[in-house]
């Protein structure tokens, strides 16, 4: 039986479907399993510290922002938004420490 325009049509749905998935010779592969299953090489280690400075920067200036506020919080005595202005800080301050750390592991090379 020769195939049918509507079935060619039906497959090539079929076919887009399955590209829509994150599939690959009927294995599903997570987008960070597959980031950790990447070669090493030197531009994907460089490629990784440039994205962890970036993220350092912009925390590093939340935390500015936040301790700014906290102290004119502070000043204007709004206990609510103070505790709120420090937590947000602490935050962003536990999001560098765990970027100091992996961008200090980048650099000697374990990962």
């Amino acid at each position: 039986m020769a195939p049918t325009a509507s079935s060619s049509v039906d497959a090539a749905a079929a076919a887009s479907t399955r590209l829509g998935d994150s599939s690959v010779c009927g294995e599903a592969i997570d987008g960070p399993d597959l980031i950790k299953s990447a070669p090493k090489t030197q531009a994907v280690i460089e490629a990784k510290r440039d994205l962890i400075r970036q993220a350092l920067f912009e925390d590093l200036d939340a935390v500015r922002l936040y301790v700014e506020t906290a102290l004119l919080l502070i000043e204007a005595r709004d206990d609510f938004g103070t505790i709120y202005a420090i937590d947000r800080g602490a935050a962003h301050y536990r999001t560098i420490i765990g970027a100091k750390k992996e961008l200090g592991s980048l650099r000697e090379g374990t990962r």
